[in-house]
């Protein structure tokens, strides 16, 4: 008798089962912990920026010349996450040598958008889109997340990548 392979652990990703192969309390069900891990998600980017907070609330905090989070810089991040927390998934965060702080989604080497925000609400920004689309802006947070801001965002989110990081 031929040894055999052992079988195959079979595991499932109910997240690609078509809905209607699905009864409706299976989708609901699913719908409700797509929820609870997205607020999770969510969540964890306040708690990193709290964090934050902490570790550079004085000058010089990252051991190199810098200032420190400048308080308004923070609340006006906070706003700016509240506002796109439903657009996006959490990006990383840092504060940049002005005491302002950076919002980076950096899904691959050419599908990337940095923002900066001041306690001012004066935000600025740098972004690629594959090979052929980058560029920078400015704009102002109100507590409305600008349009143009929501559109790259939102594309930059969504974009396929690869292991290539195309």
């Amino acid at each position: 008798m031929m040894p055999t392979a052992p079988p195959k652990r079979i595991t499932a990703d109910w997240t690609q089962v078509p809905d209607h192969a699905q009864s409706s309390e299976a989708r609901n069900l699913r719908g409700l912990l797509a929820a609870q891990r997205e607020h999770q998600r969510q969540r964890t980017v306040f708690a990193d920026l709290n964090a934050l907070w902490n570790e550079a609330r004085t000058d010089d905090w990252a051991g190199r010349p810098g200032k420190a989070l400048m308080p308004g810089a923070f609340w006006q991040a906070e706003a700016f996450l509240e506002a796109v927390q439903m657009l996006a998934p959490p990006p990383a965060l840092t504060v940049d040598n002005s005491g302002a702080v950076e919002l980076d989604w950096i899904l691959a080497r050419r599908h990337r958008i940095s923002i900066s925000i001041s306690a001012s609400g004066e935000i600025i920004y740098t972004f690629r889109i594959g090979d052929d689309r980058f560029g920078s802006g400015a704009e102002r947070f109100h507590g409305v997340l600008p349009p143009r801001l929501a559109e790259l965002i939102a594309e930059v989110t969504s974009a396929p990548t690869s292991a290539t990081g195309a």
